[in-house]
C-alpha cells in the first residue's frame, strides 16, 4: 500500500478523522475521549499504529484469541497437538534420567536467544503491560532510581531486539525462541506451574 501523496487525499484523511472524533465525542467521557482520539490518530497514521495495551482488556483478549485461531497462526496449535497426541511416546522415549534436547536450531531454521532476566521498565511501558501486570510483577529500582523488573515473560525484550535487527520483509520469515527462567510474584505460591514464583519456560 503506497503512502498518499496528494494534498487532496491528505485533506480528506484529516476531515474523516475529524468527523470520527466529533461523531463519537457525544457519548464519551473526557478521559475516554482522549484514548479514543489517540486510537483514531494511530489508525490514520502512516503506517497505522495501535498501542499493544488495547489488546489487554476483555475485548482485546477476545480479539487475540480470534487471531490465534486463524489458519496463518498455527505454531501454538501445532505444538499443543504434538504434545497432546504423542506425550506418552515422548516420555517413554526419553526414559528415566534422559535429557530432552531441542533439535530445532540444528538446521539453522531457528535462532536461540539468551535474554536478560532484568528488564528496563521502558519496554514494558511501551507495550502497555507495565500497569496491566499489577502486583504479579517483581519490581525494583537501581541506584539511579530507574524502574526495573524481573521478566515475567520475554515478548517485550524480543520485540525490542527484532526492531533493531529486522530492516526489510526480505529478512523474513525468521523463527526465534528462548528457554529461560521467568519470575512472577504469585499471591499464594504453591505446587503446580500456575502458582510458582520462578519457573523455566520456552517461548
Amino acid at each position: 500500500m503506497s503512502k498518499p501523496s496528494s494534498a487532496l487525499h491528505t485533506v480528506s484523511d484529516r476531515s474523516a478523522r475529524k468527523n470520527v472524533l466529533l461523531l463519537d465525542r457525544r457519548n464519551l467521557r473526557d478521559d475516554a475521549y482522549d484514548e479514543h482520539a489517540a486510537l483514531v490518530d494511530g489508525l490514520f497514521a502512516y503506517p497505522a499504529v495501535i498501542s499493544p495495551k488495547y489488546f489487554y482488556d476483555d475485548i482485546g483478549c477476545t480479539l487475540f484469541e480470534a487471531i490465534c485461531s486463524l489458519p496463518e497462526y498455527y505454531p501454538t496449535r501445532t505444538e499443543r497437538a504434538i504434545l497432546t497426541t504423542h506425550r506418552d511416546a515422548i516420555v517413554e522415549a526419553i526414559g528415566t534420567g534422559g535429557q530432552f534436547v531441542d533439535l530445532g536450531a540444528g538446521d539453522c531454521a531457528k535462532a536461540a536467544l539468551l535474554l536478560p532476566a532484568l528488564h528496563p521498565a521502558e519496554v514494558w511501558k511501551e507495550s502497555g503491560r507495565w500497569d496491566v501486570m499489577g502486583d504479579n510483577m517483581f519490581r525494583l529500582k537501581d541506584r539511579a532510581g530507574r524502574d526495573l523488573c524481573l521478566g515475567m515473560t520475554h515478548e517485550e525484550v524480543m520485540t525490542t531486539i527484532a526492531r533493531g535487527e529486522l530492516r526489510s520483509y526480505k529478512q523474513l520469515p525468521q523463527i526465534w525462541y528462548q528457554i529461560q527462567t521467568k519470575f512472577r510474584d504469585e499471591q499464594r505460591p504453591k505446587s503446580g506451574l500456575l502458582r510458582v514464583r520462578q519457573f523455566i519456560m520456552k517461548d
